[in-house]
């Protein structure tokens, strides 16, 4: 997965810096075909981004939350099991002995 994501991340880069050269290509030209597609090209540098920040941000809200999802069914498979990481005190302290004089514990 994560080799995928760098080769997205890196196909992003290429386009995002084909995309500015070709914003300055059209600036720099004096056609009037060319101040089209200098508009065309400024508005695709604005936006490309900022969809993809969108859809990035969208992925992780649905995966969070069917990751927790995930762990909430782990936990309730886990409620029926004996934990057995437990210690045991060899001496109690003072304080455990006042709780459990007073029935506390």
């Amino acid at each position: 997965m994560k080799k995928v994501k760098r080769i997205l991340a890196a196909a992003g880069a290429i386009l995002l810096l084909l995309l500015y050269a070709s914003t300055l290509v059209c600036a720099l030209s004096s056609s009037e075909n060319f101040m089209n597609l200098l508009m065309v090209s400024i508005y695709a540098t604005v936006i490309i981004p900022v969809l993809l920040w969108a859809y990035t941000l969208i992925y992780k809200l649905v995966h969070k939350s069917s990751e927790e999802d995930a762990e909430q069914k782990g936990a309730a498979a886990g409620a029926g099991k004996i934990d057995t990481n437990f210690r045991i005190r060899e001496k109690p302290t003072e304080c455990s002995r006042i709780q459990t004089d007073a029935g506390i514990l």
